[in-house]
């Protein structure tokens, strides 16, 4: 399986790129050179590392799909860069495009440890919500319980986010 970790922030566009118009129509390499403004050469060299990954792939009639583990990717790569933006957002007050920004540059070097524990804080946050508590006391106390609690929605760790458990 390829490690998100080893994909770049260009490889991620693609990936995203080729994402967004194969929900318009069939997705060529001219199509994608297009839409991300670089050259046909460009493209085509990023295209091929992506098929050496298995990340896509092309058809018989050489339109681009992404594959089973781009996909899962693409998805783990959105989730992370939506865990970084709304903590942007709701804890630092960055504008949403600032946060976007920020949050996709952050993502193509998080660990899954580190997108577990954001997931962790970001639970903690909605949980705590609206009420007089003391965070530092709660923040200690706070942890996933794999017997009654649920990971983020559609969360993209889902797998990983209520096994990782830290002692308290």
């Amino acid at each position: 399986m390829e490690s998100q970790k080893a994909l770049t922030h260009t490889a991620t566009k693609y990936l995203k790129a080729i994402n967004t118009l194969t929900i318009q129509g069939d997705v060529r390499q001219i199509d994608v050179a297009k839409y991300l403004k670089v050259s046909p050469s460009t493209c085509f060299e990023s295209i091929l590392r992506l098929i050496k990954k298995e990340l896509i792939r092309e058809d018989d009639h050489k339109f681009l799909l992404l594959t089973s583990e781009g996909e899962k990717i693409l998805k783990s790569i959105e989730q992370n860069q939506y865990i970084f933006a709304t903590l942007f957002r709701e804890v630092l007050g960055r504008c949403c495009q600032d946060a976007k920004n920020i949050a996709a540059q952050i993502e193509p070097v998080l660990d899954l440890d580190t997108a577990l524990e954001m997931c962790r804080f970001n639970n903690f946050l909605e949980e705590i919500r609206g009420k007089k508590v003391d965070f530092w006391e709660e923040w200690g106390k706070y942890r996933l319980d794999p017997n009654k609690d649920q990971p983020c929605l559609n969360c993209a760790h889902r797998e990983h986010c209520l096994k990782k458990q830290k002692p308290i």
